[in-house]
């Protein structure tokens, strides 16, 4: 089975989906890059395939935001090689010295239609702050790791990490924002919170997009 940077906690349903639907979709370059990540040190952080499609179905162009550098250059000659890169502006750094950039400039206030956080959990809420004012009405935030496996659910004398205390603010705000907002599972075993603010069939395909990880 083909499961390279995959966690290892799928379930049986899971791998079926990503043997029968994901795998034979999935681009032999995408194969390729997939395969490269599975060599980092921190490969399980990864998105998943399935998460990957899901998503490349709605993007065009990236701004991508990540303090490891190393991460992106492993698949800078896949990106290279499948004539993207001019798609992808990628910045060395920490989340919210960028955004904080990016809102001084009033042209980039509600200018992106879509956002996705996959980034230190404790700053969740800081980073939800910023991006409703970036992204647009109409537009999406989506949330990794929400839900955690079940962790937020835990009675407050049980949390010890700082992490899932982090998410459980972040769950906390969303659902006071509840008509808002919704689940998507995009993943076997997690949820992420997707921002829907009445999406059209018009806005179906992204063209600008900031990811922050």
């Amino acid at each position: 089975m083909d499961c390279l940077a995959v966690k290892n906690y799928v379930s049986f349903e899971w791998k079926y989906l990503l043997e029968t639907s994901v795998y034979p979709r999935e681009h032999e370059l995408l194969k390729d890059l997939r395969a490269i990540t599975a060599t980092h040190h921190r490969y399980f952080l990864a998105t998943e395939p399935d998460a990957g499609q899901v998503l490349a179905m709605l993007l065009e162009i990236i701004i991508a935001i990540d303090p490891d550098q190393s991460a992106y250059e492993k698949g800078l000659p896949i990106i290279r090689k499948s004539r993207v890169a001019h798609k992808i502006n990628f910045i060395n750094s920490m989340a919210h010295p960028v955004l904080d950039q990016l809102l001084q400039n009033p042209d980039e206030e509600n200018s992106f239609n879509f956002a996705y956080v996959d980034a230190d959990k404790v700053n969740y809420v800081k980073y939800h702050e910023k991006l409703l004012k970036l992204v647009k009405p109409g537009g999406l935030i989506v949330y990794d790791n929400t839900l955690w496996m079940g962790s937020v659910v835990m009675a407050e004398e049980e949390i010890k990490s700082e992490e899932i205390r982090g998410q459980v603010w972040m769950n906390a705000i969303i659902y006071e924002l509840k008509p808002q907002f919704q689940h998507l599972e995009l993943q076997g075993q997690s949820q992420d919170e997707v921002d829907l603010q009445g999406l059209g069939a018009d806005q179906v395909v992204m063209d600008h997009v900031l990811e922050v990880g």
